[in-house]
């Protein structure tokens, strides 16, 4: 989980950056466009629109950030922040349409291959262009992680696709110059399909906050490591975190506590851990209690039993909130019990073989599980 980093400063970062980016991209397609039309290079004037395009992402990134920024409203109450995963979608977007119109192009160039000419002072400018997107990379690296920003990270990314793709033109240019081979065509058609490939890595990455991604396992281990040393914490489940943006983490949990505990001192143990998880780490909590009797001693013992049995019939499961409810008949015992996604039984077939188990082990009970699922238990 990042630092935290005030709304107000990720703003002024990601403007920065992105008026940076409008500028220097501007520059560059003023150079490259010039020497491309000059030297007749399909590659090069490919590589200007692709500095086009960069510009072009940096003014909507601009806007991202500044929109991104904006307080929540009553129809918007958790903020504006997920504007600037939509800013690095668009970003990663346009990479992708500039790889598949590279890839059209250098098809066309290399089933009409023309030798490229281009003078040692074009050479030099289109290879200062490198040292500038370089500077770029570097930048929007640090200020992605400054303000953990998958809209710089992008951008970085960009760049990098960028310095490959003008790096390949100088290969070519060397190539047709030494060996007269015409190569601009087959330099652009491998630098196309590396842009294609990283532009859909990119949607990818910018795609996973918008639907709900699973958060690390660092991050995680943070919030459990939190909320288990407080005091009378027996177990933490169900946690879930909802990203509403940079900076705008919400989750919320179930812990269990000794059921002898009264409402209010339970009360207060959960208000002091969601004020530490949101001042150490920016998370605004919602904590449901789950009271557990700590002094009966077939509790224990059923939930020691459900645990190894996990490891008998070899399917992942966890169970909480275990509790005996007496019955004029025989006692009902209910649990949850928290499968992983992907495992391979389906819910149905592994409540049939608990209970199975369960009534043979403990045949005086009748055992309820319900099923549910989870990323973490």
């Amino acid at each position: 989980m990042p630092d935290t980093v005030p709304v107000v400063d990720r703003e002024k970062y990601g403007m920065m950056a992105s008026l940076t980016a409008v500028l220097a991209n501007a520059v560059l397609v003023l150079i490259k466009g010039t020497v491309g039309v000059i030297s007749g290079s399909v590659a090069i004037i490919g590589d200007a629109v692709n500095n086009l395009s960069d510009a072009a992402s940096g003014i909507i990134t601009l806007f991202g950030f500044r929109m991104a920024a904006r307080p929540a409203d009553a129809e918007h109450p958790y903020g504006h922040g997920r504007i600037e995963y939509l800013s690095g979608l668009c970003v990663a977007t346009m990479i992708m349409a500039i790889g598949i119109n590279l890839l059209m192009t250098s098809i066309r160039k290399c089933m009409n291959p023309e030798l490229i000419r281009m003078s040692p002072v074009m050479m030099i400018l289109v290879g200062l262009s490198i040292v500038v997107k370089g500077g770029l990379l570097l930048f929007y690296s640090a200020v992605g992680r400054r303000i953990a920003s998958g809209a710089m990270h992008a951008a970085a990314a960009d760049s990098r696709n960028d310095m490959l793709t003008t790096g390949g033109i100088l290969i070519a240019v060397a190539i047709e110059y030494i060996f007269h081979i015409p190569a601009d065509g087959w330099v652009g058609l491998a630098m196309a399909v590396y842009i294609l490939v990283s532009g859909y890595k990119l949607i990818q990455e910018q795609i996973s906050p918008l639907l709900g991604s699973v958060p690390s396992g660092d991050d995680v281990e943070k919030i459990r490591t939190i909320v288990l040393s407080e005091r009378d914490i027996l177990g933490m489940h169900d946690l879930m975190i909802h990203d509403y943006g940079p900076g705008r983490e919400y989750a919320s949990a179930h812990v269990e506590m000794p059921a002898s505990l009264t409402a209010i001192e339970m009360h207060e143990i959960v208000d002091n851990i969601e004020e530490k998880l949101e001042k150490d780490l920016g998370i605004h909590m919602v904590i449901h209690c789950d009271p557990v009797l700590t002094d009966d001693e077939r509790i224990p013992k059923m939930k020691a039993f459900l645990d190894g049995l996990a490891g008998t019939i070899g399917v992942q499961f966890t169970v909480h909130d275990l509790r005996i409810v007496p019955t004029a008949s025989r006692p009902r015992v209910i649990f949850d019990c928290v499968v992983p996604y992907g495992n391979t039984i389906s819910a149905d077939s592994l409540r049939e073989t608990i209970q199975t188990e369960f009534s043979q082990y403990f045949p005086g009970y009748s055992c309820i599980p319900t099923m549910e699922h989870s990323f973490v238990g």
